[in-house]
């Protein structure tokens, strides 16, 4: 139930939505190129020696890059790994 839930999940502040335009950043599209078209969250964060905060803004990063259409990404099942793909246009 949802007690439970708040348990697990610490209550912190949500940013419900993109800034205008949002738009990831150089170094995070720099470092997906790294990995070829396709690769997973937990294999960006383990390779490259990422804390929780770095982490959370990688996430954040990947949200934009989906939002706007420029990777798509799938987790199979909660809390599993995402895999991130690049999207190929034209």
């Amino acid at each position: 139930g949802i007690n439970t839930f708040s348990r697990l999940v610490p209550s912190v502040p949500l940013r419900l939505s993109l800034p205008p335009r949002a738009r990831a950043s150089d170094q995070t599209q720099q470092l997906l190129s790294q990995y070829g078209r396709q690769t997973t969250f937990n294999t960006i964060v383990t390779t490259q020696g990422m804390n929780r905060s770095q982490a959370v803004g990688l996430f954040y990063e990947l949200l934009v890059l989906k939002t706007n259409s420029a990777i798509d990404v799938e987790q199979t099942e909660p809390f599993g790994d995402i895999t991130i793909t690049e999207v190929r246009t034209g």
